[in-house]
């Protein structure tokens, strides 16, 4: 309610632009396209493990392959994978 006590509804596009906004003041984000990213995986010596299945999502504990990542963090000097699962995006996000 506004202050005339009348139902004041924000549309979904001013919801998603509050949220950009509120974002993008809090954090950077850094991006790679899918055709970089195997060797970004390789130059980080990270594609042996990928292919085993050894890579686990630091949410849920998915196994991590090419193609569900959702996001590649990193954690002091630990590196974080992310699925692609809307409750893993989710969490993220929040």
């Amino acid at each position: 309610m506004n202050l005339h006590g009348k139902v004041v509804r924000m549309s979904l596009i001013d919801k998603i632009f509050q949220n950009i906004k509120r974002f993008s003041e809090r954090q950077s984000v850094y991006a790679i396209h899918d055709d970089d990213l195997l060797q970004m995986l390789n130059e980080l010596n990270l594609t042996q493990e990928l292919s085993e299945g050894k890579i686990k999502c630091s949410n849920c504990g998915a196994t991590i392959t090419i193609d569900n990542i959702s996001s590649i963090l990193k954690n002091n000097e630990k590196i974080l994978f992310n699925c692609d699962s809307l409750d893993c995006i989710q969490k993220k996000v929040s």
